[in-house]
């Protein structure tokens, strides 16, 4: 079953799981079924997959704005470490944030790359052996 194959009242069960954060009890009085029928409709793929691609979602939107928070926090931290009336121990501190914060997001990349070429790898030898 997918999304697509969803009847309406499945949709909008998946709506009130997701405005009643997954309670699923409540989810289903909210649309006027069964809490059995609510809690087999959760294990159904179609539901599994609606409530994962609004999950991902979410975390795509949390993504972009902590990078438009990051940028703003880039921007404090390049004026503690400018300004000359910071302290030293401030401005230290800054440096160790900034230089803290560019080594993980380097190893993140990296970590990255090399699960992009690993699955790169296992499609190329899945399609040559079937």
């Amino acid at each position: 079953m997918t999304i697509a194959s969803l009847s309406p009242k499945q949709r909008l069960f998946v709506q009130a799981l997701i405005s009643h954060g997954g309670d699923v009890p409540r989810a289903a009085d909210a649309v006027g079924i069964g809490r059995s029928t609510g809690f087999r409709w959760v294990a159904l793929e179609g539901v599994t997959q609606a409530l994962c691609d609004v999950d991902r979602e979410a975390i795509r939107a949390a993504s972009r704005r902590l990078a438009q928070l990051g940028a703003k926090a880039v921007t404090q931290l390049e004026r503690i470490i400018d300004d000359p009336k910071t302290t030293t121990a401030t401005r230290l501190r800054a440096l160790d944030i900034a230089l803290g914060r560019m080594l993980q997001v380097a190893e993140l990349v990296d970590q990255n790359d090399r699960l992009t070429a690993l699955e790169e790898a296992l499609s190329r030898e899945e399609a040559t052996h079937g």
